[in-house]
């Protein structure tokens, strides 16, 4: 059976491959210990980018310079997954900035909080607003004309 190579990354060798599921274990129990610093639920998320990284970094390991593999991705390895979780939370973050924003916004306009009801009760309450101020003012143009 012949191997499959992924489309857009260079062919790895059986060795090299071995080399990288070798350090699974120790990748996997470093993504446990960031995704529970950072308060997340992406240890398996943090486990992928990181093996990501491992395979980008095995065709430059040398074994000759005393450095066991796990040891040479190390590093490298728990920044890529620390760099998820910050940009994970700074993502929520700005989510949560733009809620509070379009909130503060709509109560200053007297709309009401724009998430606590679907968006066809809102049109419904707004069209019929609008038919109220309608109203009211016909009323007004007709009183003003006697």
């Amino acid at each position: 059976m012949a191997e499959v190579i992924p489309i857009g990354r260079p062919a790895v060798s059986n060795e090299l491959r071995a080399l990288v599921e070798g350090a699974r274990p120790r990748v996997a129990k470093i993504a446990r210990s960031v995704a529970r610093f950072y308060r997340t639920n992406n240890a398996d998320d943090l486990t992928q980018l990181a093996m990501l990284k491992a395979l980008e970094l095995a065709p430059a390991y040398d074994a000759t310079r005393g450095a066991s593999f796990e040891t040479y991705i190390y590093r490298t390895s728990r920044r890529v997954m620390v760099e998820a979780c910050v940009a994970e939370r700074r993502d929520f973050v700005i989510a949560e900035a733009i809620a509070r924003g379009t909130r503060v916004v709509f109560e200053a306009l007297d709309f009401g909080d724009p998430f606590a009801e679907g968006v066809d009760a809102r049109e419904e309450r707004l069209r019929g607003e609008r038919e109220a101020t309608a109203a009211s003012a016909r009323l007004v143009r007709g009183l003003s004309r006697r």
